[in-house]
This record gives structure tokens, sequence and C-alpha cells, in this order.
């Protein structure tokens, strides 16, 4: 999938944010299907370790209340996602 300039910036700017760690909640992939058109998923695991190697994943804690359809109020498909930068 191709990611988008402001996708780019925004994950480009993990320098800026922290000096040691950084949080991101959302879902890791890159699928489309079974997602509303408004809803761009992307796997930011990847490209974080492409284009931000001071970073490294320690810790992916995954969702209390996953996804289910019909319960969307109370259910989600993102997931906390732990990074600390390397020295």
């Amino acid at each position: 999938m191709k990611f988008t300039d402001d996708f780019n910036k925004q994950f480009l700017n993990l320098d800026n944010l922290s000096n040691q760690y950084v949080i991101i909640y959302t879902h890791d992939n890159d699928n489309l299907e079974n997602y509303a058109p408004h809803v761009k998923p992307r796997k930011f695991t990847n490209w974080i370790q492409r284009h931000q190697p001071l970073f490294k994943l320690i810790k992916n804690i995954p969702n209390r209340y996953p996804y289910i359809i019909g319960k969307e109020e109370t259910t989600s498909f993102s997931d906390f996602n732990i990074y600390q930068r390397k020295n």
C-alpha cells in the first residue's frame, strides 16, 4: 500500500516527538477488506523499521475489546504499540 504524504510526515516526526518513548494506538494492517471507504489501514510497523530505525517496538498490547461488527461503540480494531528510542 502506498503511504500518503500526511502519514509520512506524521511518522517521520517521531524524532521530534520523543527522546525515549512513543505510544501508537492504531491498527497495524494494510488489508483494505472489511473497512469503510474512509478508513485507511496501514502496516506502520514495517514503515517504522525502514524509516525510523532509532525506534524499536518493545511491546504490543492487544486491544482488550477487539472489534465486533455491530458493537462499534464499545470495541476497536486498534492496539497499543510502545516504541523506545535506541540510544
